[in-house]
């Protein structure tokens, strides 16, 4: 109501403003926004000023607030500060009100220019960042008070902006408003300046070194001046060093930054007026990237020497310059052969070094030049290659290579670095002593049968019994024809099998007799015949065992084997051509029937006839067959192939024609039967098949509703043959599914309609009658024998169950009880409305936080309950379990209770009532099983509190202590109750403490076991943990550790807090937690000596251009520096540093002194190696630097001076206070500097003419570098040549020169800089030019262009002025074009090519010549341009007619394409015809009248010369051969492979990979006619590789290289299965052994699940150990685990998880027979125990029979237990079969009583040597005979349990 009353309001106060806008001066309207005002508060004297501001969108766009500001100005009245309360703010927003009350924002600003009596302060109004939007029209209204801290009052009669005159909101002109910081409306007192403003107003600055940048903003003045930069509190910052200015951008320095905390820094900007503007930062200090170092995982072989790479990895951008890395191996497995740096590392032999001692490697890197040979980019850092010693046994041992120590590295400064080490490993494979499974070779003609033999070697003693191999080949190449089992096969016809599928033969060996026909030698277990198919040159195709070979010993334990591969080499042999037959595919349509025909090509071959099918079934005319639709329509659906059989003597040949019988399948119909049954009773449901064509599989899914069906039986119907084979089914929940498939795949299809299954269903227990669907589910589906799928249709049916009588309900109710902590309480479980249970299954739950389970005991109710009662416990939940064993005669019959749980409380602190209820659903079940209705009622415990908890107090204590000394700070506990477990961590600041120890207190025992403590950063994390867990608790009051702490370097007194910090953690003797509290302490530290001021002085001297001076830099006011960074920077266009020697205050200055000079700055480094022993400990020479002074034409004083911030540490590294003096060297010009003369000569020269022309020097000073750069016409001139003049000294290093276009660059630089300067007058170079053809004579010049450059052997310039030169050209002799045909010679075929050349050419623009020849002879092939022809596509033709070709030239730019040199002008190719006559001479000349014309097109005069071809004799070419033409190249053994050619008069050119080339010197080399090929160029093919050898002349000749590639082997595990046993007194861990073979283990499967490395399994080397939890964790039955290798097979682990056995809990006197296991082969005993005895009081008489499994044990004697006294007397067994008879009788009738329980005897049995692990063989007690007590009173009531042995 109340906001509906305000949106009421405000929608009257817009009406009144809509009628008052009228009235609103122009500038309002005419404005982006509007600013009415009023006071509230019109009192001429107040302690409040009360502004109403509203502010309107009057635009046609969107008004940010953000951008708005408004300012009322007044007078303050005084000093005091000023607060803006905002009393209300709020809009109207379209329909919504947005308050807007905690957003606005108030700047008080005072104005100290030009306040004026009404005016001297304004207060600035807006809005905080992310306000509303104000859309046209809208508006916000301010409400709020101004006040003085001291709510002094105001007058405001003379301010500027006070209105008295209105009371709702007007337009006040001296209310001024701003968007953006321009003024909008309203005017200002005095000058109007808006605000200067800044942009961006935020950045984020990172203190990471690597990231540190600075921050810019840009500020828009707005007629301000920018003034100053302040920080929060006011102080300013430095224009110079804190920040700089550029035009309107600021940018504040990252040094500045840098020093400023984490967190936010806020600047403000102050200008001229306005208000001042903030740029905030966030600083923040991200962690800096460790470098991370790596070391390589390997394998190597036994003996063999292998690398391990060691990489460095995020190497920062800025560089490293040291690293120092230890690392260590086994010494004992692995020797260091050698270390070498990688290629990330510059200069190594300088840089880079390696120790080795013992076991330990240390990798050492230094860039000797402190910059320039950083490492900075990521890569190998040093491989070490390690030589593997030998080691025992057959598994791979794994050895790490793991750092060693601290790493240490630096970067450029010599700044420390993190650095993360990655472990390496070397896996050592041992020799491999496996069997070995080997394909043989073999040659053969292409159509003819090769053996191939598979042989196996090194077959272990115990024998082979099984085998499974697959051997794989290219059956485009190969065909299987037979497969012979081999002479070490016994019994082959039953042992031995083989399949061929496609390019796969699999063959198969089992020893039927499991071990009388065991493999038990080497030899050859099987030949594969293969017929070779054609090839068209000769082929060698592998032939591998491919997959992973199976074999078996004796004993069927898996036997490891390796595998070798073969080939069969196919030769052409004579031509083959198979018979064929087309077409090879046909349809036949049962519905439209029709023969199908095929035509033969019998090829030689005769036709023998179709396999299968009889004269009648097809028939022959001349070569076409057709086959009868008779036949074909007795076919079934389906692709039939027909084999068509030919033979050529003793030859054979098969082709097959495929014919794909179609014909409309039939509809199976499915059908459901229906039955009525009584509940409790079974009935039989049948599933017809009816419309059945022949089916050949199906299967069919049913579902049914399980809470009223159960089933019983399934059986096959009378349609299914053989159904132990073809038929199964399967029951899942509500679910059957019946599956049939016919085995034989043909001739037990189910071929009639009947009864499919039978379904026998158990009707459980109903209320009333119901009838229940039984049906089709899913999706069935049905196959004829061609397994085509048919179609289908299903009909449900049902089962009708009727009631047989009422249900009870059966109520299961939990107990109640009150307990205290620590004791143990009772809770029955009782069962009423009991109607007669066989069983029942009850879970229950409670909170195993406050109660644990201590026993269960079975109740009165329950008979027989040693074996028809059970009970889990896990967890928080309890499981009771009933089955009568009888199924009847034992039920549960009557109310009462059918278990007892005794719990035993846990330690609370108040009394608590935890609730035990029944959870999940309660399953019972009557004697028919018919499930019962069931309701629970819960219970619950009550605990309370034994006794009140402790608070425990942890108190930190206090210390003082002087800058670099130890102090001790001890942690006491009081009030302590007994404490087994502790966790306390204290916090102290890292900046001022260092722990240098932790010493345990008194109060611990065993503090070795018991006690540890961890110090991180600034946190010690203290823990206790009584590892008895009782017997050595904390139980007294006292220190519990004591913390020595080192303080660090202070200038003044300061105490720093030591406390605890988080939350504590303390439990008693029952780990209940306990209360605490904790009193924090302080190290309070006192400087131990004022700090000294260090100054570093640079020397000055005075020294004379190109000599040498020394500058001293002192130390003066030293206290004793243990590091010391100090750059000087000088003058590099007047200084040289020629060297720096260290001074005589350092100490061991080969190890603590560096200097680097880059450029101008010299960087002078010291650090105190030890840290302590060799600090510079008193003041002098630190380096003294000599300076080579530069060459200087007057008197120079040069600065040399530190620059920079030197860095100076004290031997607590604690950082010194410095200033520093600078100095400076004064140079003085050694002699005047000459000027050179460079001199470019003249030279005369005619067209064609090469005329030299000198460039000389004069007046030389000593040159050592000179760069002279000529220009010249290069359409007139072209240089021939340059040569260096006499005057240069060693020409083939100094003198270089470089001709570019029209230009000449000469350079010379004395390459020993002073031994071979150029000293004398002379010539410099000589440049020898032709001259082109010109139209005319004339001359032009040659002169020094550019700039050229001297210096002398100071390398100071020298000065220089230069002559130009010329050359003259005069008109050449014009000689006649020469126009010559060429010679050539080729035999009929051949393709030969002619010349025609020109000479004396002189720049010829066109020609025109024909030629003659004899066309009988010859035929021009083509005619192509020479290379004096310039662009031939335009220029150049050729035109054939006859027995004469016209060539023509025409330069198409009349100028610049010319013919301008001699050489060919045209090559005629000529193909000689077959029917020109062996050596024949036929010629070629030039006929008619040659036109050749010059640039000006003037005829040139011309001359020719005829050639001719001569036609030898037809020779004949014999082919290259090459040997061998095959050849096998092993990756695991590589070597050349060395091939013989017999060239036969050819030359070799080539060879060819596919299209790829081979490269001479590389791939091949070649040695008089034997060609190697690289074993580098083999290793990287892969298959079978064919070699093409090209020559000049004939066929090329191949080899085939087979690749072998390097074989994988499978990595194994032992033992393949295992047994893992629930029960938790058998839980043990699973341990398995892998045998790598040079892999590396990836991981453990169950299926798609992956394992935890470190929680379900862990690894030790090769033994792999699975985790009892996890395993208990698995279903019971079988599992398997798949051991993942990173390549080759995985291995798996197949395990019998067995289930718990939870005895039964007996509480009545028993007989016990204990449960054992042992191994076959071996004894054990078994011992026989009575219990309970005090539940009869004693026993006087005991005669009983025990029964044992005698197939598994066999009986060795019995012996007398421990509770049997007088054992000769009173004992006495009998052994009667596998029946033993124990008989006790006290023959003192008293005396010798059994009273107590123990062990009454031990029977000893011998398992039996063929039993299999796994087995349990039962003893247990057959027959009670008799007992009694001392009074012979028969005992009547007497359990028994029975016991085991199982077999491991």
């Amino acid at each position: 109501m109340q906001k509906k009353k305000s949106l009421n309001l405000l929608l009257a106060l817009m009406m009144v403003f809509a009628l008052v806008l009228p009235s609103i001066p122009a500038l309002a309207a005419t404005s982006s926004m509007s600013v009415e005002f009023y006071n509230s508060n019109k009192s001429a004297q107040t302690n409040s000023i009360t502004p109403i501001i509203k502010i309107t969108n009057t635009s046609d766009s969107d008004l940010n607030l953000n951008d708005v500001k408004v300012r009322y100005y007044y007078t303050s009245d005084g000093t005091q500060g000023q607060t803006f309360w905002c009393d209300h703010a709020g809009a109207l927003l379209g329909n919504s009100y947005v308050d807007n009350t905690s957003k606005v924002t108030a700047n008080f600003v005072k104005e100290t220019a030009s306040p004026t009596s009404t005016y001297d302060t304004y207060v600035e109004f807006g809005f905080a960042s992310g306000r509303a939007t104000l859309k046209k029209g809208q508006f916000i209204t301010i409400q709020g008070r101004i006040t003085k801290s001291d709510w002094s009052n105001y007058t405001q009669t003379n301010d500027y902006s006070f209105d008295a005159s209105s009371s709702t909101p007007v337009v006040n002109p001296k209310v001024t408003g701003y968007i953006g910081g321009a003024k909008v409306l309203g005017t200002a007192p005095g000058p109007d300046v808006p605000s200067s403003i800044i942009n961006p107003t935020s950045a984020t600055f990172d203190k990471n070194v690597t990231k540190q940048a600075d921050v810019k903003t840009t500020m828009t003045l707005n007629g301000n001046t920018f003034k100053t930069i302040t920080d929060a509190n006011g102080t300013a910052l430095n224009a110079s060093t804190d920040y700089s200015v550029s035009g309107n951008d600021v940018t504040i320095s990252k040094a500045y930054l840098a020093k400023q905390s984490v967190g936010t820094t806020t600047l403000n900007f102050n200008f001229s007026a306005g208000n001042p503007q903030k740029l905030v930062i966030t600083v923040v200090d991200t962690p800096v990237e460790a470098v991370t170092a790596t070391i390589g995982k390997v394998q190597v072989n036994a003996g063999e020497t292998v690398a391990v790479p060691v990489n460095l990895t995020k190497v920062p951008a800025a560089g490293l310059a040291t690293i120092e890395l230890p690392l260590t191996f086994d010494s004992a497995s692995l020797e260091v052969v050698s270390i070498t740096a990688g290629d990330i590392v510059l200069n190594p032999s300088v840089n880079f070094s390696s120790t080795v001692s013992g076991s330990t490697i240390k990798l050492l890197f230094l860039d000797d030049t402190l910059g320039s040979q950083l490492i900075t980019k990521d890569g190998v850092f040093a491989t070490i290659t390690f030589k593997a010693k030998a080691i025992t046994g057959t598994t791979a041992k794994v050895t790490s290579v793991k750092l060693a120590g601290t790493p240490v590295v630096g970067d450029a400064q010599l700044q420390e670095k993190p650095c993360a080490v990655n472990p390496g490993t070397v896996t050592i494979n041992p020799i491999d002593n496996r069997m070995q499974i080997s394909v043989g070779t073999a040659t053969v003609k292409a159509g003819e049968i090769a053996a191939v033999p598979v042989t196996l070697t090194s077959v272990p003693s115990t024998g082979i019994a099984t085998a499974e191999a697959q051997v794989s080949f290219d059956a485009t190449l190969l065909e299987v024809a037979s497969v012979t089992a081999g002479d070490i096969v016994l019994n082959p016809t039953v042992n031995f099998s083989y399949t061929v599928n496609g390019n796969v033969i699999k063959l198969l060996f089992l020893d039927d007799t499991l071990g009388s026909q065991l493999i038990s030698k080497d030899g050859v277990f099987v030949t594969i015949n293969f017929k070779a198919k054609a090839v068209t040159s000769t082929v060698t195709t592998p032939v591998t065992v491919s997959g992973t070979p199976v074999f078996a010993d004796g004993t069927l334990a898996e036997v490891q084997s390796k595998t070798a591969a073969g080939s069969v080499t196919i030769n052409i042999g004579d031509p083959i051509l198979e018979p064929t037959i087309s077409p090879v595919t046909a349809t036949f349509d049962k519905k439209a029937p029709a023969d199908v025909a095929t035509t033969m090509t019998l090829n030689g071959y005769t036709f023998n006839g179709i396999t299968g099918l009889t004269t009648s079934d097809y028939s022959i005319s001349g070569n076409v067959v057709k086959i009868s639709q008779a036949y074909l329509a007795k076919q079934p659906v389906g692709d039939l192939t027909l084999t068509f059989n030919f033979s050529n003597g003793n030859k054979t040949a098969t082709a097959k024609l495929v014919v794909s019988i179609k014909d409309a399948p039939k509809t199976v119909t499915a059908t459901v039967g229906t039955a009525t049954v009584n509940a409790g009773e079974t009935v039989a449901v049948p599933v017809t098949l009816s419309n059945v064509s022949g089916i050949s599989t199906a299967e069919l899914q049913l579902s049914f509703d399980a809470t009223l069906l159960e089933v019983v039986s399934i059986t096959a119907g009378d349609i299914v043959l053989n159904p132990s084979v073809n038929f199964s089914s399967v029951v899942n929940g509500s679910t059957i599914k019946l599956l049939f498939l016919d085995d034989t795949l043909g001739s037990q299809l189910i071929s009639k309609d009947g009864v499919f299954a039978t379904i026998n269903f158990k009707a459980k227990s109903v209320t009333s009658t119901v009838t229940t669907p039984v049906k089709v589910s899913g999706t069935p589906v049905f196959a004829d024998g061609t397994l085509a799928e048919l179609s289908y249709e299903t009909v449900a049916g049902s089962v009708t169950i009727n009631a047989i009588g009422p249900v009870k309900t059966v109520t299961a109710t939990v107990g109640t009880a009150t307990v205290k902590s620590g004791e143990t309480v009772a809770v029955p479980v009782t069962l009423s409305n009991v109607p007669g249970i066989a069983t029942a299954e009850l879970q229950l739950s409670f909170d195993a936080t406050l109660l644990e389970v201590a026993s269960i005991t079975v109740g009165d109710i329950v008979l027989n309950p040693s074996v028809n009662f059970s009970s889990v416990v896990n967890g928080s939940t309890i499981k009771l379990l009933f089955l009568d064993d009888t199924l009847g005669s034992q039920l549960i019959s009557k109310d009462g209770v059918l278990a007892t749980i005794n719990f035993k409380a846990k330690t609370v602190t108040s009394t608590v009532t935890t609730p035990v209820a029944v959870s999940g659903t309660p399953v019972f079940a009557d004697g028919t099983l018919a499930e019962l209705q069931s309701k629970t009622v819960a219970g619950s415990v009550t605990i309370e509190p034994s006794q009140p908890v402790k608070t425990v107090t942890a108190t930190v204590g206090t210390a003082t202590v002087k800058s670099g000394e130890t102090v001790a700070v001890p942690v006491t506990l009081s009030n302590v109750p007994g404490i087994a477990t502790a966790e306390l961590q204290v916090g102290f600041d890292a900046t001022l403490l260092e722990v240098a120890s932790i010493t345990v207190g008194d109060i611990v025992l065993n503090p070795s076991v018991n006690f540890s403590s961890v110090v991180n950063g600034s946190t010690i994390k203290l823990l206790f943990l009584d590892d008895t867990l009782g017997s050595q608790l904390i139980s007294k009051d006292g220190v519990l550790a004591t913390i020595n702490f080192k303080a660090k370097t202070v200038t003044s007194k300061v105490t720093t807090p030591v406390a605890v910090s988080g939350t504590p953690v303390f439990a008693d003797g029952t780990l209940a937690e306990l209360n605490m509290k904790t009193v924090a302490g302080s190290v309070t530290i006192e400087p131990s000596q004022p700090v000294k001021t260090v100054t570093a002085t640079v020397g000055t001297a005075t020294v004379k251009s190109g000599e040498t001076v020394a500058v001293p830099v002192t130390l003066s006011n030293v206290p004793g520096i243990a590091t010391a960074e100090l750059q000087v920077g000088f003058d590099a266009t007047l200084l040289e540093v020629a060297s720096i020697t260290v001074g005589d205050i350092v100490l061991n200055p080969s190890v603590n002194f560096s200097s680097v000079v880059n450029g101008s700055t010299i960087k002078l480094l010291f650090l105190d190696d030890t840290l302590g022993s060799q600090l510079i400990s008193k003041d002098g020479v630190l380096a003294t630097i000599n300076f080579k002074a530069k060459t200087v034409t007057s008197k120079v004083t040069t600065p040399v001076a530190v620059s920079g911030t030197p860095v100076f540490a004290d031997g607590t590294l604690a950082e010194l206070k410095y200033e520093t003096v600078a100095g400076s060297v004064t140079i003085e010009p050694s002699q005047p500097v000459k000027t050179v003369t460079a001199t470019v000569g003249t030279a005369t020269g005619k067209v064609g003419e090469t005329v030299a022309v000198p460039v000389t020097l004069s007046n030389v000073p000593g040159i050592a570098t000179a760069e002279v750069q000529v220009g010249f016409d290069a359409t007139l001139l072209e240089v021939a040549s340059i040569t260096a003049g006499d005057i240069v000294l060693n020409p083939s290093v100094n003198f270089s020169s470089v001709v570019n276009g029209s230009t000449i660059k000469i350079l010379f630089l004395d390459d020993t800089l002073g031994s071979q300067l150029i000293s004398k007058d002379g010539v410099f170079a000589t440049i020898n030019f032709k001259i082109k053809a010109v139209p005319s004579t004339g001359t032009t010049p040659v002169a020094i262009s550019g700039t050229p450059v001297f210096a002398d052997g100071t390398l100071a310039e020298v000065q220089y002025k230069t002559v130009a030169g010329s050359v003259t050209i005069a008109a050449a002799d014009i000689k006649a074009v020469k126009a010559t045909v060429g010679t050539a010679t080729g035999k009929a075929g051949d393709t030969v090519a002619v010349p025609v050349t020109l000479s004396n050419v002189s720049g010829i623009a066109t020609v025109e010549l024909q030629l003659s020849f004899d066309a009988t002879l010859l035929e021009v092939a083509s005619i192509t341009a020479g290379d004096i022809v310039l662009n031939p596509s335009v220029n150049f033709s050729s035109v054939v007619n006859g027995s004469t070709i016209k060539i023509l030239f025409l330069d198409d730019t009349l100028g610049s394409q010319l013919i301008s040199k001699d050489g060919v002008f045209a090559t005629v190719n000529f193909k000689v015809k077959s029917t020109a006559t062996n050596s024949a001479v036929t010629p070629v000349t030039v006929s008619g009248t040659p036109v050749f014309a010059d640039g000006t097109l003037a005829e040139l005069k011309s001359e020719s010369a005829a050639g001719r071809l001569t036609i030898l004799p037809t020779v004949i070419i014999v082919d290259s051969t090459v040997a061998p033409t095959a050849v096998t190249f092993d990756k695991a053994n590589q070597a050349d492979a060395a091939i013989t050619m017999t060239l036969n008069g050819n030359t070799f050119s080539a060879i060819k990979n596919g299209t790829a080339t081979l490269v001479k010197g590389t791939d091949y080399t070649v040695s008089e006619n034997v060609v190697t090929i690289s074993k580098a160029y083999l290793a990287k093919q892969t298959g079978t590789v064919t070699l093409e050898f090209v020559f000049d002349k004939g066929n090329s000749a191949k080899v085939v290289v087979a690749v072998k590639e390097i074989q994988i082997v499978n990595s194994t595990i032992t033992p393949v299965v295992a047994t893992f046993e629930k029960t938790a007194a058998k839980q043990a861990d699973v341990v398995v052994t892998m045998s790598l073979n040079g892999n590396t283990f990836s991981a453990i499967k169950n299926g798609t699940t992956t394992l935890v490395k470190g929680t379900d399994y862990t690894i030790s080397g090769s033994t792999v150990t699975i985790s009892k939890a996890y395993l208990a964790t698995l279903a019971d039955g079988s599992a398997t685990l798949e051991f993942v290798f990173n390549q080759g097979a995985s291995a798996k682990l197949r395990l019998t998880i067995v289930p718990a056995v939870v005895d039964p809990v007996v509480t009545d006197f028993a007989v016990k027979i204990d449960k054992v296991s042992a191994a076959a082969g071996s004894t054990v005993k078994v011992p026989v125990s009575l219990i309970n005895v005090s539940k009869v009081g004693n026993v006087c008489v005991a005669e009983y029979k025990i029964s044992f499994d005698s197939s598994v044990l066999t009986y060795v004697g019995t012996t007398a237990g421990t509770s049997i006294k007088n054992p000769a007397v009173n004992f006495s067994s009998q052994l009667n079969g596998n029946t033993i008879t124990l008989l006790f009788f006290d023959n003192t009738i008293g005396n010798e009583l059994i009273t107590a329980d123990g062990q009454f005897a031990t029977i000893e049995f011998k398992v039996n040597a063929a039993a299999t692990s796994g087995t349990t063989a039962e003893v247990k007690v057959a027959t009670i005979s008799s007992f009694a007590d001392a009074s012979l009173t028969e005992i009547t009531k007497v359990a028994t349990v029975n016991g085991s042995v199982k077999v491991s």
